[in-house]
């Protein structure tokens, strides 16, 4: 069986966007464990594919119990780089335990699916409809940081939840699956308690969209000149960097203009600014959900353009907070009551589902590879 990547899409985000259109509780529940089902088999039972497969598949074979906790990935002239303990020892667990890297694979999407089943459960009435959100933004195939994502949401929920002691537990686990997690812990009291207004929100963006379109013509010359006269091979390491980021994200984020994502999301700030915190202003119990959730999507969208165009490695921290967006998703068709209203919001997201869909193949043509599965060698 051959099929190429488009199919994918097709057979499983397509009809997943469809299940919005159940309303009940219980069977957006069931519909969500069914997709768990679904795309863990999906993802999971495929041969020599993906982006964790290369090097993942390599040290999921050399690690063992001798050395999960210190497993070496990487060494070049910058530095080493040890895979963290908590990925090791869950690679080391299913090596015993099943001997397969495709248990491995089956094993870590199927958790990183329940997480997500339990943060969207535990937060909304309307859970399906953040859950297709999530689904739709994240990696086809997840890397570790995938999980390490989920397992700081649910962390985020429980300090929503007044439990705060369990978002340290959570962000500490998440830091053992992808050490990029410990710069989101000094975030908690900001993101928990400020209040902003819509247009504080729109002035931080439209900074941040500013700074981003001066950074490389304007503002990086003028740094790399004043590192030159400390050490002109500083200033070559420098700019050799953003060079070669420019070059591995040519003909994607890099190349494509910031304006059409910057009013899409300004388009849903003031929906979900509207809708959620001006509709509910007397409702406190409410809004210490609401305000949270607007300021870690603020946060992902401000980091996204702070940096997608300048130092794209840092821009993965968004992807820490894809959840806030999702929530919000669920939470805005949670409080719409006009059934018509309802219809056609949920049109309108499936059209900005398939909109994003687009991009991504207009932008990422590289990605279109035949798809293998493991069922071609049974």
């Amino acid at each position: 069986m051959t099929e190429n990547f488009f199919s994918i899409y097709s057979l499983i985000y397509i009809p997943l966007l469809l299940s919005v259109f159940v309303q009940s509780l219980d069977k957006q529940k069931k519909v969500m464990v069914f997709w768990i089902i679904v795309l863990t088999l999906f993802r999971g039972l495929r041969w020599d594919l993906g982006t964790d497969w290369g090097w993942y598949e390599r040290s999921f074979n050399e690690i063992d119990v001798t050395n999960f906790w210190c497993y070496l990935t990487m060494e070049t002239e910058e530095g080493t780089k040890i895979l963290e303990s908590g990925w090791g020892f869950m690679l080391m667990v299913c090596k015993y335990m099943f001997g397969t890297y495709t248990a491995f694979l089956l094993f870590s999407n199927l958790l990183r699916l329940s997480i997500l089943y339990l943060v969207f459960v535990k937060m909304t009435r309307q859970p399906v409809f953040g859950f297709v959100a999530m689904i739709e933004a994240e990696n086809f195939f997840p890397v570790r940081q995938d999980l390490a994502n989920v397992i700081y949401a649910l962390g985020f929920c429980y300090l929503l939840l007044g439990n705060k002691m369990r978002y340290f537990v959570m962000n500490g686990l998440a830091v053992l699956i992808h050490s990029s997690s410990a710069v989101l812990l000094p975030l908690y009291g900001a993101l928990k308690n400020l209040k902003f207004s819509l247009w504080h929100y729109l002035l931080i963006w439209m900074l941040a969209l500013a700074f981003s379109e001066i950074f490389v013509p304007i503002i990086l010359p003028v740094v790399i000149n004043v590192i030159s006269m400390v050490s002109s091979q500083l200033a070559f390491v420098v700019l050799r960097y953003f060079e070669s980021s420019d070059s591995s994200m040519n003909g994607g984020a890099v190349n494509d203009s910031p304006l059409p994502a910057f009013i899409i999301n300004c388009f849903f700030l003031c929906l979900f600014y509207f809708t959620l915190i001006r509709k509910n202003q007397g409702n406190e119990q409410y809004n210490r959900f609401i305000y949270p959730l607007m300021n870690a999507y603020v946060f992902s969208i401000t980091v996204n353009l702070l940096f997608l165009r300048t130092i794209p490695p840092l821009s993965r921290l968004s992807s820490y907070f894809g959840f806030a967006f999702a929530l919000l998703v669920s939470f805005y068709f949670q409080n719409l009551k006009d059934q018509k209203i309802k219809l056609l919001s949920i049109l309108a997201f499936i059209c900005y589902y398939l909109y994003r869909y687009w991009k991504h193949f207009y932008f990422y043509p590289e990605l279109h590879f035949p798809y293998q599965s493991v069922f071609d060698y049974i």
